[in-house]
């Protein structure tokens, strides 16, 4: 069952009402949570809106007071600092936006609670259709000949993945829920910045794109998720040949 706020697409429920989650809650009796819902940033300076965290906290604390006791929850790869050690692992946390804040309250506010149990999962950047934004779709755009290239002139620490990929990880969490609550990155082995993503999409398509701004580079430890889950089920290099397909198509 999947929950929206107007019910056009599954069972009308907002997430920041109380009463509403506990409403639900009561009638659905589900067994297993899959939280993905947030205050979502759409443009750079939204990362920092403090007010946007608190409202995703809030969906979380109106969960457990609902007295879900299984939640898989969609964090995020926010909660680390801008330079971390690589590969990055689970427990070094130090968020520098309120985005990121927000997303490691709500973690701490799920692994803290008595009766509630919890697989968290640290997840990139979303890309893939039917999404016609972001940064992954405007490279193919662009290295398609069909867009301006536009890349970001300041250093970001960024990566990404595929949504079939990231929902399909978050679906076998849920199916093979732990004994106990666990916190696990969730992406990609490889090395990422936006430098090496657009090496690779020019080489799947021939091109050759001079950039020179120097980003750091991001890569996970995925030893837990293997544990967990296994891997992801698909590669990166297959999924942005996929994409480059797309934006042909939508070109």
């Amino acid at each position: 069952m999947g929950l929206c706020r107007n019910g056009k697409t599954g069972v009308a429920c907002d997430l920041l009402d109380g009463d509403a989650v506990r409403d639900m809650v009561s009638q659905v009796r589900p067994e297993v949570v899959i939280h993905c819902a947030a205050a979502v940033p759409k443009a750079a300076a939204d990362y920092n809106d403090l007010g946007a965290s608190e409202l995703s906290a809030r969906m979380v604390e109106n969960l457990l007071t609902a007295s879900v006791e299984r939640v898989v929850f969609s964090s995020s790869m926010t909660v680390y600092p801008s330079l971390p050690t690589m590969p990055v692992h689970e427990n070094d946390v130090a968020p520098t936006s309120a985005y990121g804040q927000g997303k490691l309250r709500s973690e701490r506010l799920l692994l803290q609670h008595p009766q509630a149990k919890a697989v968290v999962l640290r997840l990139p950047g979303l890309f893939g259709p039917p999404r016609r934004n972001g940064l992954v779709y405007g490279l193919c755009r662009a290295l398609v000949g069909k867009a301006p290239l536009s890349l970001p002139q300041e250093p970001i620490l960024w990566a990404a993945m595929h949504i079939e990929d990231a929902a399909d990880i978050l679906v076998r969490a849920a199916l093979q829920f732990p004994e106990r609550s666990v916190v696990a990155n969730a992406g990609y082995p490889d090395v990422l910045s936006i430098p090496i993503i657009l090496r690779r999409l020019s080489l799947l398509c021939d091109a050759d794109v001079p950039y020179t701004v120097d980003h750091p580079d991001f890569q996970m430890d995925l030893t837990t998720l293997t544990n967990l889950v296994g891997p992801p089920p698909a590669c990166l290099d297959k999924r942005l040949a996929e994409i480059l397909d797309y934006a042909r198509g939508e070109a």
